[in-house]
């Protein structure tokens, strides 16, 4: 691009989007290839808005799939920003026999479907994506697919194979160099195994994803990696240090002048986890108000109704939310939103149903092998079988979280994590 700068300049009846056309033409389709500084890059997409009606043939498709793969980045990314270019650069790929194009836009198909929580559409468009990329040998592609494979499967429970496809993942990426694939590899691994209570690893890779958005300086990034510090830290029951972390992302925000960066849901669960009920219902409403059909703002607001003790108002979510994680087939979210009716059940002396509600958390728990889950489960089924009078259940149980609950959160570990 510099090194036609003279070029243009020198030209009088050409306009500039003209100039970029001819430019596209003879550098082909890398043009449009994977290419991310900041993230999300608004300047970015809306260029490439801008040249798309210059572009043609493989050239348009490239710039299609580059505008849909922008909408990834943002904070709260949208979904139909990303599915309206796929599905067009999807459809000119059919076509005009576009390998690469079709594999590129069958990637971004599934990724809108992530965003839409629809997880079944989303997992049979990233396979067909991996297949495609894989008979074209696009390593970028195919890595992306296996990333983004792994987090629907996480999101299933199925936490061997989600760790199977960050494998691949890491083995592609490796070969086709850019950081920004690495850091969100790095995010993803360290969400899987605090799920599954190794939080020495989920540490590790969460601070391996921060250095690596340090260094390119990315700083919307930086601020997912200070929230996945500060959800470690609360998965380990050091509390306070999670505030700090969420609290230091709200400042980096406002120092960095980036918009749309919303901590409210994560002081909202944070205080809740303190005891500071009117602080927790505070920030979790105002979350509401800017998202109010987010789940996950929606659980986290049950679980605080929860834990304040209405537990009707708890209810009321958290059976509509069982409803909404069973038709998008997300058993995470599930789990615990089955674990929070079984506890509003048991504290509402309706013991049968609570155990009914609680029973299935800890069977998905176990399945998956989320191991802070299952020991939250085993102690309320403790208390459950306990009211029943059943006695050697409850002490079965007793027994089963407390092993559990010594496995996950060792001293050695709290240690090491505080220093």
């Amino acid at each position: 691009y510099r090194h036609t700068s003279e070029a243009i300049r020198g030209t009088r009846n050409c306009s500039f989007l003209h100039l970029i056309y001819l430019l596209i033409l003879l550098q082909g389709p890398s043009f449009f290839a994977f290419s991310f500084a900041q993230h999300p890059d608004r300047k970015r997409i809306r260029r490439l808005r801008e040249e798309l009606p210059f572009t043609q043939g493989s050239s348009r498709q490239d710039c299609l799939n580059s505008i849909s793969e922008g909408y990834w980045w943002f904070s709260r990314p949208d979904p139909d920003s990303i599915y309206l270019y796929a599905s067009l650069a999807h459809t000119e790929s059919l076509q005009n026999n576009n390998a690469q194009g079709l594999a590129r836009s069958t990637l971004n198909l599934g990724v809108s479907e992530i965003y839409k929580r629809n997880y079944p559409a989303a997992e049979a468009y990233l396979r067909q994506s991996i297949l495609l990329s894989g008979n074209i040998q696009d390593g970028k592609s195919r890595g992306w697919g296996y990333l983004f494979l792994g987090w629907v499967l996480f999101l299933k429970n199925d936490y061997p194979n989600a760790e199977d496809a960050y494998k691949k993942a890491t083995s592609y990426f490796r070969t086709t160099g850019k950081a920004a694939r690495l850091g969100r590899l790095c995010a993803y691994k360290s969400m899987l195994y605090t799920a599954m209570g190794d939080f020495e690893k989920g540490f590790e890779y969460c601070r391996s994803s921060l250095q690596i958005r340090e260094k390119m300086n990315d700083h919307e990034c930086i601020l997912f990696s200070y929230n996945n510090l500060g959800n470690l830290y609360k998965a380990a029951g050091d509390f306070e240090t999670a505030l700090e972390y969420y609290r230091r992302s709200l400042k980096y925000a406002t120092a960095h002048h980036i918009p749309d960066w919303d901590d409210n849901e994560q002081f909202g669960t944070i205080f809740c986890r303190l005891n500071k009920f009117d602080s927790s219902f505070y920030y979790l409403k105002k979350s509401l108000r800017t998202y109010p059909g987010d789940p996950n703002i929606r659980m986290s607001l049950s679980e605080t109704f929860l834990n304040f003790g209405e537990y009707d108002s708890a209810l009321t979510i958290s059976l509509s939310l069982i409803n909404d994680f069973r038709n998008s087939n997300d058993k995470f979210h599930l789990m615990s939103s089955l674990s929070d009716a079984g506890d509003a059940y048991a504290e509402k002396k309706k013991y049968f149903t609570a155990l009914k509600f609680t029973s299935e958390a800890v069977l998905l728990a176990q399945q998956a092998g989320a191991r802070q889950s299952m020991a939250d489960g085993y102690q309320l089924l403790s208390k459950i079988y306990s009211h029943l009078g059943k006695m050697d259940s409850a002490f079965r149980y007793l027994s089963k979280y407390s092993i559990g609950r010594d496995s996950v959160l060792t001293r050695k570990f709290l240690s090491r994590l505080n220093n």
